[in-house]
């Protein structure tokens, strides 16, 4: 199948894929707007070592630190840090509920870890993360190893307050409406691709030419005045529906190119397709080149020729 075909697809089906766009953007929208607005705010935390003054000692410590950032992260979701939090804002939930709306991140080679607090409440996203980072402060430095003095090893450092945000991390109102639409046209293409092949029309001459071997010696362009009546053989003799029939007529004295006599019987499948006409246009562009036309109406149901030849049909 090639673009043309799958173009003939689209063009058949044009308004099933508007329609499922349509139906996926619309979607998309009304899911936004019912959708509770989320806030997301960030604090930062850094840790460091106090141990030594030499180079060597530094880079010890360092690298201890960094190995330890895991176990930090996994400190800062903890009921030991979430429930002194919850009982310092007065919020009504219990550790676990919060530490689902708690994203901890570390930036690569680094030693600070970035508490991000979701609610939807812009103030409150903002005091949870504020209140979490004080609360892993106070468990690094009351956990951490202790020094001779009976001090702390590890000190850390709240880099960077959490504030309120202006705008919500979600719904993104933009990024659901483009996927919604992209599915809705996926959608739509897939329902017209499947909707084209359970179709078993016959709709043209390359239809015809998959389904059977049967060689196709003629094609009727459609009379856009079949409805003023008449046959188009005498009605409109120039026009590209007259060039057809004249088209049949020398393909089929092609066919029967050793005999000098021609019988043609015309039929379809069901009625009111047009036998008669057909019939009696190619009568008259056999008649047209010169040659002795007899044109028989075998229609004992419905006979039309009679009609269309303006003479009376009732022997």
């Amino acid at each position: 199948m090639g673009p043309r075909n799958y173009w003939a697809i689209f063009r058949r089906n044009w308004m099933v894929v508007v329609l499922a766009t349509l139906l996926g953007g619309g979607g998309a929208a009304i899911l936004s707007t019912n959708t509770v607005p989320l806030y997301s705010a960030t604090s930062s935390i850094y840790f460091s070592l106090n141990f030594g003054n030499s180079a060597n000692d530094l880079n010890a410590g360092s690298t201890y630190t960094q190995s330890q950032m895991l176990s930090f992260a996994i400190l800062a979701t903890s009921p030991s840090v979430l429930d002194p939090a919850i009982e310092q804002l007065k919020i009504t939930t219990d550790a676990g509920s919060l530490a689902s709306d708690i994203t901890v991140t570390r930036p690569p080679d680094t030693v600070i870890l970035q508490i991000a607090a979701s609610s939807p409440s812009a103030a409150d996203a903002a005091s949870i993360a504020n209140a979490v980072v004080t609360n892993l402060q106070a468990q690094v430095e009351k956990n951490a190893p202790k020094d001779i003095k009976g001090q702390s090893t590890v000190t850390a450092r709240v880099i960077d307050a959490a504030s309120a945000p202006k705008a919500p991390v979600s719904p993104n109102v933009r990024l659901n409406l483009t996927a919604g639409l992209l599915l809705g046209l996926i959608a739509g293409v897939l329902l017209a691709l499947l909707r084209d092949l359970l179709d078993r029309r016959i709709r043209g001459v390359s239809d015809l030419s998959s389904i059977t071997p049967a060689p196709i010696i003629g094609a009727i362009e459609r009379d856009p005045k079949a409805n003023e009546g008449g046959m188009v053989m005498l009605r409109d003799p120039l026009s590209p529906s007259a060039e057809s029939y004249r088209a049949l007529r020398t393909n089929l004295q092609f066919v029967v190119v050793d005999t000098s006599s021609l019988a043609v019987v015309i039929t379809s499948a069901l009625p009111g397709e047009g036998k008669s006409t057909v019939a009696s246009n190619l009568a008259l562009a056999l008649a047209e080149s010169e040659k002795r036309v007899v044109l028989v109406d075998a229609d004992l149901r419905r006979p039309a020729i009679a009609r269309y030849a303006g003479i009376n049909g009732t022997v």
